[in-house]
């Protein structure tokens, strides 16, 4: 199957995942960089029903992973904002203790 550009995906494709040793990873990572990997490509229908059915079948675990990732960006934006008013907060510290320093007379 040939694109018309430089991706391998197009609508309506679909990807699989299969796993694989640690050392398979390695050599297909070593494949891809030499460009010798060879997809596995195999022509499907695309099927709405088949789709729609798959997602009710997993409304509730996309619904909680969902709630997992809402709660770990907040944490995530929390820390973020920790960090800042931190580095803010010494960075006002390091300016106030120059401003007196410059003041001095030796």
């Amino acid at each position: 199957m040939s694109r018309p550009g430089p991706w391998l995906l197009g609508p309506f494709d679909q990807v699989s995942f299969v796993p694989v040793s640690e050392e398979r990873c390695l050599e297909i990572e070593k494949e891809c960089s030499a460009g010798q990997y060879k997809l596995e490509i195999e022509p499907t229908m695309f099927s709405m029903a088949t789709c729609t059915s798959f997602m009710d079948a997993i409304l509730g675990e996309l619904a909680e992973f969902k709630e997992k990732q809402a709660q770990g960006v907040a944490r995530e934006g929390a820390w973020e904002n920790d960090l800042l008013h931190k580095s803010l907060a010494q960075e006002e510290l390091d300016t106030a203790r120059s401003d007196s320093d410059a003041g001095k007379l030796f």
